[in-house]
């Protein structure tokens, strides 16, 4: 999976989901596994484009404190997009906001949970939500799936990245 680093711009991070909070400082200078993988990419109306082209980024010890995803290069810049599969993944119908959850306090001391994007997954194509959620100084990633009519589970989290 790969997610917009904000803004308008082609740097997009690589989420390995078998990183966990232990060892996501390592994996910031990896080379993210993307040469000759096409994704298709995902916002709130849904599928954006389908078959963009990304390229590792190398990255050098930045030096600081902080955990973050590698990083890689969309080949074309796209708006409006916030989260992106392998292509032939994901779904082509379009979404609407249907929850958004924010707790009340400090703003330091304060979660907010927003869903990315819809899609379906598997070879079963069972319904699937991507979930960001947001702390003071970093988050996670989360999938939340449908496990029956009516019925949904958080199945995966990301490790925590800050800064």
């Amino acid at each position: 999976m790969i997610v917009s680093a904000g803004g308008n711009t082609d740097t997009v991070a690589v989420i390995l989901p078998e990183a966990s909070d232990s060892t996501i400082e390592s994996l910031e200078r990896v080379t993210p596994p993307v040469s000759g993988l096409t994704f298709d990419l995902f916002g709130r109306a849904g599928k954006i484009a389908s078959g963009v082209a990304a390229s590792p980024l190398t990255v050098t010890d930045s030096g600081g404190e902080c955990a973050s995803w590698p990083l890689a290069r969309l080949q074309r810049q796209h708006a409006n997009w916030q989260v992106g599969f392998v292509s032939g993944r994901g779904a082509s119908g379009k979404f609407d906001v249907g929850y958004y959850n924010r707790t009340a306090g400090a703003e330091e001391s304060t979660k907010a949970t927003e869903i990315l994007t819809a899609i379906r997954i598997g070879s079963d194509r069972r319904p699937a939500i991507v979930v960001s959620i947001e702390y003071d100084e970093g988050g996670k990633l989360g999938l939340i799936e449908r496990t029956a009519p009516g019925k949904w589970r958080a199945t995966w989290t990301s490790a925590y990245t800050d800064c």
